[in-house]
C-alpha cells in the first residue's frame, strides 16, 4: 500500500466492480480518460470445443490510476463500478511495482499465464475423456494451441495422444 493517498498526484487504486462487470467497467473507465488495468488470464475451458476466453485474474476487481481529488466522483459513478476499495477510511492503493510486475507476466495476447507450464518429460495423469485415469509422459507441448502430446505409459505398445492441456494434471515428482 502507498502512503500517497492525500496528495494530488495519481496513484493506482483498487476498484471493485459489480459481478461479471469487469470488462464493462474497464471500457467505461478508459472512455472517461482513467488509466485502467484489468489483469486477465486464460479461462479454463469446460470442454474441448469451447474457444479460450479471457477472464479476470481477480474477479470483481481492477486497478485505476487517477487523481483522487479530481476524479474520485467520476470513478464512483462509472457504469460497472461498485466502489473503490477502502481500508479503514482510506482508499486501497497498489504500488506501481505490482502493476509493472503483473504487466511483465502478460503474454502476446495480454493474458497472464497462471501456474507452471508443462514440460517434456513430466509425468501426467489424464483427467477426462476416453483416456481418463491413464498415466503418461509429456513428449511435446504446443502452447499456441494449448495442447500436449502424451506418451501413454499403461499400454504395452507406445501410443501417443494429443490432448488439451487442461485435460491432464501434473503428477508430483515422488509419484512413480
Amino acid at each position: 500500500m502507498n502512503d500517497q493517498r492525500h496528495c494530488s498526484s495519481t496513484s493506482w487504486y483498487v476498484i471493485r466492480t459489480h459481478p461479471r462487470q469487469e470488462f464493462r467497467a474497464e471500457q467505461n473507465l478508459a472512455a472517461g480518460a482513467i488509466d485502467v488495468f484489468l489483469p486477465k488470464m486464460r479461462a479454463r475451458r469446460p470442454h474441448r470445443c469451447a474457444s479460450a476466453e479471457a477472464t479476470p485474474l481477480f474477479p470483481q476487481y481492477l486497478f485505476g490510476r487517477f487523481d483522487l481529488e479530481a476524479r474520485l466522483r467520476d470513478v464512483m459513478f462509472t457504469r460497472g463500478v461498485q466502489a473503490p476499495v477502502r481500508v479503514g477510511d482510506q482508499l486501497a492503493t497498489v504500488d506501481d511495482a505490482v502493476v509493472v510486475f503483473l504487466r511483465g507476466r502478460m503474454d502476446g495476447d495480454g493474458l497472464i499465464r497462471v501456474g507452471e507450464p508443462l514440460r517434456p518429460g513430466e509425468r501426467v495423469i489424464i483427467e477426462n475423456g476416453p483416456f481418463a485415469a491413464l498415466l503418461g509422459v509429456v513428449e511435446r507441448v504446443f502452447p499456441e494451441r494449448e495442447r500436449v502430446l502424451v506418451l501413454l505409459a499403461a499400454i504395452r505398445a507406445p501410443v501417443r495422444v494429443e490432448l488439451a492441456v487442461d485435460s491432464v494434471r501434473r503428477l508430483p515428482t515422488s509419484a512413480a
